[in-house]
C-alpha cells in the first residue's frame, strides 16, 4: 500500500502539483492501493480534478493539520511533531498488517521527516519513506540579496 500525506497545505495551495504527483504514483503502480491523507479543503480541491478521481486505486482520508506555522516548512515545534507523528501512525495503522508500505510525504517538514523515519524503523514490517523536498532548500538558506 502507498500512503500519501499532505500535512502542510490547505485549499488550492499545491493542489495542481499534488494531483499530478498522486496520478503519477497511482498510474505507475496500478496494483497498489493509494491512500491520500490531507486537510478537508485540500481534499475538496483535489477531488475537482477528474483525471485524479478517475484513478480507481486512489482513495482519500481527511486529516487535521498543525494550525501554527502554515507555509513555514523549516520551523520545528514539538506540537507539530506530535501531530505529524499521530497522523502518520494513524495512516500506517490503516494499511494491512503484513503488507509492505510506502509513506510518501508529498510536502515535508523536518519534524515529519523524523516522524516518518522513526515509524519506519519501529513498524515491525517493511516501510519505506519518500520525501518531496520542493522549496525546502529555500527555507534552509533563506533569502539572499543579488550581488552587483
Amino acid at each position: 500500500m502507498i500512503l500519501v500525506f499532505e500535512m502542510l497545505w490547505v485549499g488550492t495551495q499545491h493542489a495542481p502539483g499534488n494531483s499530478a504527483t498522486i496520478q503519477a504514483i497511482a498510474r505507475g503502480f496500478p496494483e497498489q492501493a493509494v491512500r491520500v491523507f490531507a486537510e478537508v479543503s485540500h481534499l475538496a480541491e483535489l477531488l475537482t480534478d477528474p483525471a485524479l478521481t478517475a484513478c480507481a486505486n486512489v482513495d482519500f482520508v481527511p486529516i487535521a493539520i498543525y494550525p501554527a506555522y502554515r507555509g513555514k516548512t523549516h520551523l520545528v515545534a514539538w506540537g507539530r511533531f506530535r501531530q505529524e507523528l499521530a497522523t502518520l501512525r494513524h495512516g500506517l495503522a490503516q494499511a494491512p498488517k503484513g503488507e509492505p508500505c510506502l509513506l510518501i510525504l508529498i510536502s515535508a517538514t523536518p519534524t515529519a521527516i523524523f516522524a516518518a523515519s522513526l515509524l519506519a524503523r519501529l513498524a515491525g514490517r517493511r516501510v519505506g519513506v519518500q520525501v518531496g523536498l520542493h522549496g525546502n532548500l529555500n527555507d534552509a538558506f533563506g533569502w539572499r540579496p543579488r550581488l552587483r
